[in-house]
């Protein structure tokens, strides 16, 4: 069975969970191409979108303390934010990417100008966007927005009352045994973070054949829409808690109980597969990094992988959603 689920997986670092115990974690590939430094357990990988579920379970807690109303106005905690026209924007509406807010406009990312300055907090995050207009009334649409969930972070901050980092590591890491993720400063080296390449260049639609180091980037603005970098097996102790910890268990069990899928809400999309089963998935990408956790509550199963290489494949997800599926198809046959 093992040599099976290695053959769907891939050449790629991930691990699976499944029944109550780690079936497979492997380590593959090289982490840094001009020393030749292999990947190992504790190579770290920017994890991007993954950020978005892991900030959502942050103000799940803090609004089942009481210190954040789900349904209020954002400016009720952060008045830094300025009102914008139509119905108020609130914390669920952020949730499921309806709040209004713009995600990257075209080429906004290509400029290298666009990551030079480092925002200590997610408040301070909030210059990126927050003079800009609404792509939509609040509640109309959903709009996926990265800049959504920094606003989000910028809740977490001012309702808990300290960096979104610091938050994160004391409510969610900590807690979960998730040791190696972090949001690091981006201004010095990131212990363990392997550099990542590629073989596309999606702003121009270039392929190569000999990969390229990417840019290193300062994510600060992002903060809790991609700022995070993690590995395999703390992800994996993540997919675990949305199969058994409280509150990450009420998200899971709210988003499979919902008739409308497939649906994209409190960081996770959720679908069925080909299958009929019923599965929540966290996707992300960025600047040749690109990973992605699927989860499959009523069979146990967390599918996790990782990779500091952004391939020809990519764009049509047959790393992050097709691999995960065929594992599954595997692991529940």
């Amino acid at each position: 069975m093992i040599e099976v689920i290695r053959a769907a997986a891939g050449r790629y670092p991930g691990a699976v969970w499944h029944a109550g115990k780690l079936v497979l974690r492997r380590s593959w590939g090289i982490a840094d191409l001009a020393l030749g430094v292999p990947v190992t357990d504790s190579t770290r990988f920017l994890i991007a979108s993954i950020t978005k579920p892991i900030t959502a379970l942050a103000v799940r807690r803090l609004a089942a303390a009481g210190r954040l109303d789900l349904d209020a106005a954002v400016q009720t905690v952060v008045p830094e934010f300025p009102s914008k026209p139509g119905p108020p924007i609130t914390a669920r509406l952020l949730l499921d990417h309806r709040g209004g807010i713009r995600h990257y406009r075209r080429g906004e990312t290509d400029d290298a100008g666009f990551f030079d300055r480092h925002y200590p907090t997610a408040l301070a995050a909030l210059e990126k966007f927050a003079g800009d207009d609404l792509v939509a009334p609040p509640g109309e649409r959903e709009q996926y927005s990265s800049f959504g969930y920094t606003l989000l972070a910028a809740m977490v901050e001012k309702a808990s009352g300290e960096p979104f980092g610091q938050h994160l590591r004391s409510t969610v890491f900590t807690p979960l045994s998730m040791t190696a993720t972090e949001a690091p400063d981006w201004r010095y080296p990131v212990p363990r973070l392997g550099p990542s390449y590629g073989f596309f260049l999606p702003h121009q639609g270039a392929t190569t054949e000999r990969p390229f180091q990417a840019r290193r980037l300062d994510f600060s603005y992002n903060a809790g829409g991609g700022n995070l970098v993690s590995t395999s097996g703390d992800l994996v102790r993540l997919g675990r808690a949305f199969l058994r910890d409280g509150a990450a268990r009420e998200v899971a069990a709210e988003l499979l109980s919902a008739s409308r899928l497939p649906g994209s809400w409190w960081g996770w999309h959720v679908e069925r597969d080909s299958a009929g089963r019923l599965l929540m998935h966290a996707t992300g990408a960025s600047e040749a990094y690109q990973g992605g956790i699927t989860i499959w509550p009523e069979h146990d199963l967390v599918v996790v992988a990782l990779s500091n290489t952004w391939g020809i494949d990519s764009r049509r997800g047959g790393f992050t959603l097709t691999m995960h599926r065929a594992i599954a198809d595997v692991v529940l046959r």
